[in-house]
């Protein structure tokens, strides 16, 4: 095992998050700059095979509160391969519960909160001594969890309000954010492993939580959704002789409520120890209260907790198995959806005091509609706007152009705001009124995908109003003919099966037009050499999709002259020859230096 251990950190932000790390642990850092969610799994993939023993990042998605999304999931696997994990959980707390940051939330990756001080500065008083700084609660600005699959993020928390951070050009300055709690987690992970020699990451989650110190604001201890296990200790998870697991207890909703969880409690100490365990409950959270996620609601509402035993007594190296159940709080109102939460104290006779924390809801989140009946519509933001985007009227009409690198397509924006996140969206194009051979093709149900639209995926949040622009082309790689449509938006619920068609929501938009498009431009990829044909594709084969997509002539592109032997209206063709006019399916049209496009009309 090496003394000094090698920490990466996948980062968005500037030396202040490596400043940080730094100060807390004899390691080496490797920074991987990284931007977008697939720059983030590149860069946390890329720590990984570089050798990197812990892992640590200050950027994410805020409010990408699921456990399987992209970044989330490719950070759980690496957790779950044996390296720790480290993210920071956001700092939007005005966004209310639900709003955890990914990569953080996946499964078995810490995910650190920010907590502030109460240390003011006053000016014309003598000291000659210390003075202990005392915690003053959540950071005002520390994001909520849990994730959408109700498990318990933030995972602990540490110091992120008014960190000493490095300037620019020299000196220090004062910076707030998980940014900075996070990485002195990574510092404390990398000393409590080179202490217990361990690099396990269940393991070392399982001390930070089980000995960090629980916080209180206003003389309620603060919920486990928002502080987790609470303020770490780092030389109490150093030196713990007594481990939990699981490191902490997520009961589900009322749907998914599990009967009971195992906890187990190891005594590692040299001699016999008595612990005595005992349910420390949270306030219960009203999570969308009167429909909104931005002001929960706090009520004196404790789950029921029953434990198979209060109190057990250990032998060195001896283990004991504690059976935890739960019961929703009475009298609460599913609608607001209710998080209730709390910590199991375990007490030991050497003076130890650890906590595993505890979080379920009642009622169902699958009961919940995650998109209304009016919840999708045609609409665009305007150039420099800061509102909501404008609707579109019925009947709209869009044609398909060409960008500079000669590439067709139509940009239809669409857009949908969902009440509760949604595991799955997809978009499907509806025609209207359509002609015969299409309405005979739909008929078969393995080609309804054949109008699947392109653009969206998996693990939405319910806070973002997206517009999404579709460029004309279908799931399977059609471009899509001249005709009236409309979309239908569809949304998984969650905890839904996507193939139980009563777990979808769907909401549809108004009417629109879709212009005509280039024959050969539409139907490439039907001809002889191009892609493979999609087992949902539109079409039989190029000639029938070329029969039904019409003529460029009717593309609103700039047509320019030729010149040599090709020719426009106007030039004359050498003798023996006569001018042959661009159809659909002849070559495709090439753009010259000038800007313009050149169709292939020529003398033959």
């Amino acid at each position: 095992m090496p003394s000094r251990s090698v920490i990466s950190t996948p980062m968005g932000r500037g030396d202040g998050f490596a400043a940080t790390l730094k100060r807390t642990a004899r390691a080496k850092v490797m920074t991987v700059r990284i931007g977008e969610e697939d720059d983030v799994v590149a860069g946390w993939l890329k720590a990984f095979e570089d050798g990197a023993q812990i892992i640590a990042s200050s950027t994410g998605f805020q409010g990408s509160g699921w456990a399987h999304g992209p970044a989330a999931a490719v950070a759980s696997r690496i957790a779950a391969s044996g390296v720790p994990c480290i993210g920071g959980n956001g700092n939007n707390k005005k966004a209310g519960l639900f709003y955890a940051m990914s990569p953080a939330t996946g499964r078995g990756v810490v995910s650190v909160n920010s907590f502030a001080h109460k240390f003011m500065t006053q000016q014309g008083m003598n000291s000659n001594g210390s003075v202990a700084v005392e915690t003053a609660g959540m950071s005002q600005f520390s994001a909520s969890g849990p994730t959408w699959d109700l498990d318990i993020k933030p995972n602990v928390g540490a110091p992120g309000d008014d960190i000493p951070c490095p300037k620019r050009g020299g000196g220090y300055d004062k910076c707030s954010g998980t940014s900075y709690s996070g990485p002195q987690v990574a510092g404390i992970v990398a000393l409590i492993a080179e202490r217990r020699q361990n690099f396990d990451p269940a393991l070392l989650n399982s001390l930070l939580m089980a000995t960090a110190e629980l916080q209180k604001d206003n003389n309620d201890l603060i919920p486990v959704m928002q502080q987790g296990g609470g303020l770490v200790r780092a030389w109490d998870a150093a030196y713990a002789t007594t481990l939990l697991e699981p490191a902490s207890l997520a009961f589900n909703d009322t749907d998914h409520r599990v009967a009971s969880i195992k906890l187990r409690i190891t005594n590692t100490a040299k001699s016999e120890m008595v612990y005595h365990l005992s349910n420390v409950p949270a306030r219960t959270v009203y999570a969308r209260y009167f429909g909104s996620f931005k002001n929960p609601e706090f009520v004196q509402a404790p789950a029921t907790v029953n434990l198979d035993k209060s109190s057990v007594t250990l032998a060195p190296d001896q283990s004991a198995t504690i059976e935890v159940s739960a019961e929703d709080p009475k009298n609460l109102d599913s609608n607001q959806l209710p998080l209730w939460s709390g910590w199991i104290a375990v007490n030991g006779s050497d003076g130890s005091s650890l906590t595993v924390p505890y979080l379920g809801l009642s009622g169902s989140l699958h009961e919940h509609q995650v998109l209304a009946p009016n919840g999708a519509e045609l609409a665009e933001y305007q150039q420099g706007s800061t509102g909501q985007p404008r609707p579109l009227a019925e009947g709209t009409e869009f044609k398909f152009v060409a960008n500079k690198e000669g590439v067709w397509s139509i940009s239809v924006p669409f857009t949908f705001e969902l009440e509760l996140a949604s595991p799955l969206l997809r978009a499907e194009l509806v025609p209207l009124s359509p002609p015969q051979w299409l309405a005979e093709r739909l008929t078969d149900n393995k080609n309804l995908l054949a109008f699947t639209v392109q653009g969206l995926g998996r693990y939405w949040d319910s806070v973002r109003k997206p517009t999404k622009k579709w460029n004309g082309q279908l799931e399977p790689g059609d471009y899509v003919p001249k005709g009236d449509y409309k979309f239908k938006v569809r949304a998984l619920r969650i905890f839904g099966n996507p193939n139980v068609e009563s777990d979808w929501d769907v909401s549809e938009t108004v009417k629109f037009q879709v212009g005509e498009l280039a024959g050969d431009t539409a139907c490439k990829s039907y001809q002889s050499g191009g892609e493979k044909m999609h087992e949902n594709a539109l079409f039989q084969s190029h000639e029938e999709c070329m029969k039904f997509h019409g003529s460029v002539a009717t593309v609103p592109v700039k047509q320019c002259r030729s010149s040599g032997l090709k020719a426009l209206d106007g030039k004359k063709c050498p003798e023996g020859t006569t001018l042959q006019e661009w159809k659909a399916g002849m070559p495709y049209p090439k753009k010259g230096a000038d800007g313009c496009y050149y169709f292939d009309t020529h003398c033959a």
